[in-house]
């Protein structure tokens, strides 16, 4: 059926109901390379259970198109698949493919992928676009996790996929995977209580408005920490006068240098706040260890109810601070430093905090 580089002829697969048009190949192997020409839409559709591997590169020529069907078992791409101009690449099932580099247009998911998890896409090659460019459409939320674009991030608007600057990373079945903000990094996170998920912040980011403010929220367990060996500095934006972070009830955050700096950085000569750089709330946790500074900031906020204290407020949570430094934050009804209200508890060690 895949002969001298091109498809030729293929067989139809009646259960599955092709339009007119669409070749569909079920019984195949492929170890060559092949092209999908101009104006054929092939379908390769592994319908046993069974996983059946493809080892050699496919290009799909302009007006081409090829869609990759697991119903049953899985199909594996371990060659390239080559987009060119307004070729289209669509996936459905458990597949999974080594590597493809993008065409004109995205791919296309028409159907629910692996329930076992897995990565769809281990690489996307989108070389020639920018930020905001769509990559992948048709995605469900559950499986916005199992595609890696080299060199970005993807920022997701409902089902689809737009490039985006890498923010944050963090460890998946032992990949790194990329985030636009600390945020959605936090909202794809599985961490439990005493094993927190560790988010690699990859950048300085400003924190810009309550939309982007990093929240925690119940059953989410989190440790924050730089890239390796690098100083981040998170910056209260112009115009933002919230709290930077807000750890919920049933929430966790752990803050560490990991051998670099983490700062957060209030920026009161710039912005009087309203708000401390972090407030914990009842039933939420903060920890803090070495490498970490929260500073500059300046909290006004007098009315009640309010957010009092410069650095943290714990409303009825607690705070482990272990090391760190909390400096040059004020506060106009007191705490400048930290404030401890409620039920709130605030524990400082700093032998478990210092450099080992």
């Amino acid at each position: 059926l895949l002969q001298g580089g091109v498809v030729l002829t293929a067989q139809p697969y009646h259960p599955f109901r092709p339009e007119a048009g669409i070749e569909v190949v079920t019984g195949f192997t492929v170890d060559t390379a092949v092209v999908i020409p101009t104006g054929k839409e092939i379908t390769l559709q592994s319908t046993i259970s069974e996983v059946k591997t493809i080892t050699g590169n496919i290009t799909i020529a302009a007006g081409g198109k090829l869609r990759l069907v697991a119903e049953r078992g899985a199909l594996n791409i371990s060659g390239i698949i080559t987009v060119e101009g307004d070729g289209v690449l669509d996936l459905a099932g458990a597949v999974s493919v080594d590597e493809v580099v993008l065409g004109n247009k995205p791919i296309t998911i028409s159907g629910e992928l692996s329930p076992s998890g897995g990565i769809a896409v281990k690489k996307i090659i989108a070389d020639g676009k920018q930020a905001g460019d769509p990559v992948l459409t048709g995605v469900r939320p559950e499986d916005r996790d199992k595609f890696i674009v080299d060199g970005w991030a993807v920022e997701w608007d409902g089902d689809v996929g737009r490039l985006a600057e890498r923010v944050a990373g963090r460890m998946v079945d032992g990949v790194e995977r990329y985030y636009p903000s600390i945020q959605a990094a936090v909202g794809a996170s599985t961490g439990r209580t005493g094993n927190p998920d560790t988010i690699t912040v990859l950048k300085n980011d400003n924190i810009i408005s309550s939309a982007n403010a990093v929240s925690i929220p119940d059953g989410r367990h989190v440790k924050l920490a730089p890239k390796a060996g690098a100083t981040i500095t998170l910056t209260r934006a112009n115009g933002f006068t919230g709290s930077l972070f807000t750890v919920g009830s049933g929430g966790s955050l752990t803050l560490e240098g990991s051998g670099g700096s983490l700062v957060i950085d209030g920026n009161k000569g710039s912005v009087p706040a309203n708000a401390a750089l972090i407030k914990v709330e009842s039933g939420g946790s903060l920890a803090m260890k070495y490498g970490v500074t929260l500073q500059n900031n300046k909290n006004t906020s007098t009315g009640i109810p309010g957010i009092f204290g410069g650095g943290v407020y714990i409303d009825g949570g607690s705070f482990n601070m272990e090391g760190g430094a909390v400096s040059g934050n004020e506060a106009s009804a007191g705490g400048g430093g930290v404030l401890v209200s409620g039920d709130g508890s605030f524990h400082h060690d700093r032998r478990r905090g210092q450099r080992k």
